[in-house]
């Protein structure tokens, strides 16, 4: 079995716009988005493959993206005095 906090993915794919408006709504404003040209090495879409963890290991996710990103909210909120110190540029 899996630890309990793992990160290996989905291979449910998740729009960034819906993940934006997600995050607005989960924390009541609205976002600064910036649109800009596409930069080449983007890609159009991309997802994990976990066929190998669940292959192996028996595991497929125990939760979804909204549930998971609620909860990443809930965590900041709580850690938010010393969270707000990471430097995220």
């Amino acid at each position: 079995m899996c630890p309990r906090n793992n990160n290996f993915g989905s291979d449910r794919p998740v729009v960034l716009n819906d993940a934006i408006r997600l995050v607005e709504q989960l924390v009541d404003r609205k976002g600064r988005i910036e649109f800009k040209p596409r930069h080449p090495a983007d890609v159009l879409a991309t997802w994990a493959d976990i066929s190998k963890a669940e292959r192996l290991l028996g595991w497929r996710p125990g939760i979804n993206f909204e549930t998971g990103l609620s909860r990443l909210v809930d965590w900041y909120r709580q850690n938010r005095e010393w969270a707000k110190e990471i430097s995220t540029r």
